[in-house]
């Protein structure tokens, strides 16, 4: 967290987790970056075998948030680049409320944005007591309570665990199983199985719903939102409103026992 690592040699940094971190991930050997899952950091993929798990070695591929940035020949397709004219508009596009920059992502550092947001979960309010919590293979953060918080939940974590007013980052296999989220803002990740599946539960909460397998569920197993939630996205049930678009005043509007969606709490 909050750190400036080089991860050299075979394997080096497998597995490991970067926060907010500047990384350079060196090329003098295989994989050195391989299954290893970055969160708002700023990382350099050199031209080595395998780097960040790409080429010959993709089924180990490296995992980029949204607010996640890298250079080098090795980057995943698609990961946006830490320098260059598009800096400005990375550090100004907003992951769940928060702009790139506000997540802590150090290519920002001197980069004025667009469009400040305000803090949404400070750590002091936080249930967990951290600015943002990351549920891993060490911390499963299952059949929890989590209130006011910026939550990441990597693989099988945070299964039944009940969110109140917080943000919620749902990635790789079947986390978020079972999670019931109130007021919340939620998404459920294309780069895993059964994100947010196992009859998760939605109450007055915007989500978003990638394209992922079964991402939100399937056949038995769907995730449930009640009237005043909404989602966006290719894996959204039928029939459940959107969180955006014309449509998104008649939603905040619209009353589900006696009280407005906007009422209730819909972040939306």
């Amino acid at each position: 967290t909050d750190s400036t690592v080089e991860c050299v040699g075979r394997m080096a940094c497998n597995y490991a987790n970067f926060l907010r971190s500047d990384v350079v991930c060196s090329k003098p050997d295989q994989a050195t970056c391989a299954s290893t899952t970055f969160f708002a950091s700023k990382v350099k993929c050199e031209d080595g075998w395998g780097t960040c798990g790409e080429g010959g070695l993709r089924y180990t591929g490296a995992f980029f948030d949204p607010c996640s940035c890298c250079d080098g020949p090795d980057c995943p397709v698609g990961t946006p680049r830490c320098v260059g004219s598009t800096i400005t508009t990375f550090c100004s596009s907003k992951l769940l409320g928060k702009t790139c920059k506000e997540w802590g992502n150090p290519a920002c550092d001197g980069i004025a944005v667009t469009e400040p947001s305000p803090p949404l979960h400070p750590s002091s309010s936080c249930s967990l007591q951290e600015e943002i919590a990351i549920c891993n293979s060490d911390r499963h953060c299952n059949r929890l309570q989590v209130d006011n918080c910026s939550v990441y939940c990597q693989e099988r974590t945070c299964e039944a665990t009940e969110f109140f007013d917080s943000t919620v980052e749902c990635i790789q296999d079947l986390s978020c199983k079972r999670a019931i989220f109130h007021r919340s803002e939620v998404l459920c990740s294309e780069l895993g199985y059964s994100v947010c599946g196992g009859n998760s539960k939605f109450i007055a909460s915007k989500v978003i719903c990638e394209d992922g397998w079964e991402t939100c569920g399937s056949y038995g197993t769907k995730a449930s939102f009640d009237p005043c939630s909404c989602c966006n996205g290719p894996r959204c049930p039928d029939g459940v409103p959107r969180c955006s678009g014309s449509g998104l005043h008649d939603f905040c509007s619209s009353t589900y026992l006696g009280k407005t969606c906007k009422d209730w709490g819909n972040p939306a």
